[in-house]
């Protein structure tokens, strides 16, 4: 009989088993020949059905000739095997082909990854309980609880819970996307939340960390003895007050810093002098563009879209929450503006809401900026894409390769959790938002977007300037930067107002850490 020395836990109750299922189906099927799998899967097995024809990711080839197989070797962060020392490989040593599935291991007569002859049986290629042990220790630090943070369901292929969150760009209207233990990210997160655990012994045993620190941020949470006016009392002070508001010096300084930020990133990302237009691509739709024959600049179309998201709600709180002024934003899915708050409130059960310090907001609002405009800028080299595609003879229909998938970036990836003495602890990445996007090379077939960019101190006003058709060699102010995009969302500079004194809660409160993408909150 093969043995079946993996069938134990970490020593923890309830902790994953370094045995797999299939590494116990295929000790069955070796050990009893001639079986229905079926009568297997019915009498051995209580587990999801997405279990039962499963495929390993990598293995390790010595761990397979020994009839073993942990669920940790899936994981994109564990490079090497920890009992062995050897290289988790997608493919068997022994025939070369991919690992089977569960329900192809009966077929397989390979003594590597398959069900050898009885003969071929070695029981002392099974791992040792030395080897078994080390296995163990990786297994402990991934069930590491003791830290607090929510954990959240996992996706079908794994038996584990789920990590953490992707805010999705901490934008979209949907909720966050699970990020799993399988992120590569993962292993300097949950070093950085929990303690016992050294990198130097898991770096031996096979994990890798990412080349990124990590960074852990709390803050107290202060009690507002506030609540948000009605949504009937919300319109009639828009009506009495105008449709305008000043955004906080805070929120005024973050933005003008961001704006600049994109800018430097653009400018070195672009290899022929630029003038950025801000204007080019508004009452626009993707048929419109196309036909008009303008070359879609993504660095234009970008900056362009990222300014109104970011300035709407101030400018235009009537509507800011649609991009109305761009058509073309329903091709990408962004049939609603995200919200980037610039003040977080969030509602406990008891209809109290709680507000983290300054400092954490100034964080959490920059990262929202840089993020949003990286989503955008990547939406934008999308429609530059299709717009090439567009320009042979025949304009190819829309199919599902070319429906537009928003991207995935590091810098996005947190994990939180409030304490029960009102703290709230953050951890994130300590990676540039701006850091994984790349710049398209612009085929011979398209026009080059022409101009000269600016080399001010402050390329954000000039940008602006040029966009309203002014002199580009005034002085400006960073306040003067957002009075020019009230022209860019309601047209009526002169219903700038100061009438209004009601800058907490002008709004509802936007935002609320457990639905972080959803920006109204009656």
């Amino acid at each position: 009989m093969v043995k079946s020395t993996g069938r134990f836990n970490s020593g923890r109750w309830m902790a994953s088993p370094l045995q797999s299922a299939y590494a116990e189906l295929r000790q069955r099927l070796i050990a009893n020949p001639g079986v229905a799998l079926a009568t297997i899967f019915m009498d051995a097995f209580g587990h999801r059905k997405h279990l039962m024809d499963y495929a390993p990711r990598k293995h390790c080839p010595e761990c397979a000739k020994g009839f073993f197989h942990s669920q940790l070797f899936d994981y994109t962060w564990l490079e090497r095997c920890p009992a062995h020392g050897t290289l988790l490989l997608d493919r068997c040593e022994e025939c070369g082909q991919r690992w089977p599935r569960s329900s192809a291991l009966s077929d397989r007569s390979c003594p590597g990854c398959g069900v050898p002859d009885w003969d071929d049986v070695r029981d002392d290629a099974q791992p040792t309980p030395e080897q078994l042990a080390r296995i163990a220790r990786v297994q402990c630090f991934v069930d590491d609880t003791s830290s607090g943070f929510d954990f959240w369901p996992g996706p079908p292929y794994l038996s584990d819970l789920c990590y953490a969150y992707l805010w999705d760009s901490l934008l979209r209207y949907t909720w966050p996307e699970c990020v799993t233990k399988d992120i590569a990210a993962f292993p300097a997160f949950q070093l950085a939340i929990t303690s016992g655990h050294s990198q130097a012994e898991l770096e031996t045993l096979g994990v890798v960390f990412p080349d990124y620190p990590v960074v852990r941020m709390t803050s107290p949470l202060r009690r507002l003895n506030l609540r948000p006016p009605s949504k009937a009392t919300w319109y009639d002070r828009l009506k009495r007050d105008g449709p305008i508001r000043r955004p906080s010096p805070k929120a005024q300084r973050i933005i003008e810093q961001s704006f600049n930020d994109i800018l430097a990133w653009c400018h070195s990302h672009h290899e022929a002098d630029h003038q950025l237009k801000l204007g080019d691509f508004r009452y626009f739709g993707f048929e419109g563009l196309v036909n008009d024959g303008r070359y879609l600049c993504p660095f234009c179309l970008g900056v362009s879209a990222w300014w109104e998201a970011v300035t709407q709600k101030y400018f235009s709180p009537w509507q800011c929450s649609t991009p109305t002024e761009y058509g073309w934003t329903n091709v990408v899915q962004w049939s609603i503006w995200p919200d980037t708050p610039d003040r977080l409130l969030m509602e406990d059960g008891d209809g109290a809401y709680w507000r983290p310090t300054p400092r954490f907001e100034e964080r959490y609002y920059e990262r929202s900026l840089l993020l949003l405009f990286a989503e955008l800028y990547q939406s934008a080299v999308h429609l530059l894409n299709r717009l090439e595609a567009a320009e042979v003879p025949y304009r190819p229909g829309w199919d599902s390769k070319n429906f537009y998938t928003p991207g995935r970036f590091t810098a996005a990836q947190c994990l939180w959790r409030i304490t029960e003495d009102q703290t709230i602890e953050w951890v994130w990445p300590e990676v540039h938002p701006l850091a994984q996007l790349d710049s398209p090379r612009p085929s011979t077939k398209t026009r080059i977007c022409g101009g000269t960019w600016s080399k001010a101190v402050e390329p954000g006003a000039e940008a602006l300037l040029s966009d309203l058709g002014q002199d580009s060699d005034v002085a400006v102010s960073s306040d003067t930067i957002l009075q020019t995009g009230a022209l860019f969302h309601t047209g009526c500079f002169e219903y700038r107002t100061r009438r209004h004194s009601w800058t907490i809660l002008e709004r509802p409160p936007s935002f609320s850490l457990y639905y972080p993408s959803f920006a109204r909150s009656w």
